[in-house]
């Protein structure tokens, strides 16, 4: 099976099925063998340690926080420690599925496990949380569960192209990148990022591109839409103020991509 680099799935054309989300309940020092993983898993560790014993590749280990990705035909062994989970507060949360390229191919993010200890495991908690409960809730909510799943795999692949940034390659507008996630909302043009970070326009573009995998347009709507997202959700504003507040000036414009980015309308995520 064709094996893509999880750094690189954020520039591809890809489709979700087969999506099965559960929350899981582990006692400490219980275990559980993978001899042949059926599908792709994606874990997030709300109240657990694992240490995984994996078949030909070296032994790791994932603490709370951290998110794990299985591959399909995977041999493992999950043994879970340190869990403070009860009836009510889940061990961790799985995301099972299967994943298939632009002309129908199936491929997989690796051979073996990988650990992800993302910048903001809180966003990453509440993305699972979501998805989870919407297929618990309402498991006829399909699309809108493809879609939620598609940004968290899509916001993952970013976290580890991020840390290529640290190489030398792309040191050069490492200055552009940083302005423009912590700047959201200003209208930096491409000629002030270049001369920021004193390469041309024309560089800026094609360094930026095979960084991201986006123009530095679709890169802030991606990060926008994001955190419109955990605004949203924690109903501390409306939708016309998160509008607002990311530098919409048109709701209505605002909320028809933010449907067409996560495949529902704003109103809908707020509680």
């Amino acid at each position: 099976m064709r094996i893509v680099d999880f750094a690189e799935l954020h520039k591809m054309d890809f489709t979700i099925s087969k999506i099965a989300p559960l929350r899981q309940y582990w006692a400490n020092w219980s275990s559980f063998t993978y001899k042949e993983r059926p599908n792709c898993g994606l874990i997030y560790l709300s109240n657990c340690e694992v240490d995984y014993d994996v078949k030909d590749h070296p032994d790791c280990s994932a603490k709370r926080g951290d998110i794990v990705y299985a591959p399909k035909k995977s041999f493992y062994i999950s043994r879970f420690k340190n869990s403070t989970s009860d009836s009510v507060n889940e061990s961790n949360f799985l995301i099972n599925f299967e994943l298939y390229d632009e002309h129908g191919n199936p491929f997989i993010l690796g051979s073996t496990i990988k650990i992800i200890t993302p910048a903001s495991s809180s966003y990453y908690h509440r993305s699972f949380q979501q998805i989870v409960s919407l297929f618990y809730n309402n498991n006829t909510a399909t699309s809108r569960i493809k879609a939620l799943l598609y940004n968290l795999l899509t916001d993952l692949s970013l976290e580890f192209h991020k840390k290529k940034i640290t190489a030398q390659h792309y040191a050069s507008i490492h200055k552009g990148i940083m302005y423009l996630e912590q700047n959201l909302n200003s209208n930096v043009s491409i000629s002030e990022l270049a001369a920021m970070c004193h390469v041309s326009e024309t560089c800026f573009r094609r360094l930026f591109k095979e960084y991201s995998g986006m123009s530095p347009k679709q890169y802030v709507i991606h990060h926008k839409i994001s955190k419109a997202q955990m605004l949203l959700e924690s109903g501390s504003a409306s939708v016309a103020d998160v509008a607002a507040f990311l530098g919409f000036d048109d709701p209505s414009y605002f909320s028809r991509l933010y449907k067409k980015k996560t495949g529902h309308a704003p109103r809908s995520a707020v509680k």
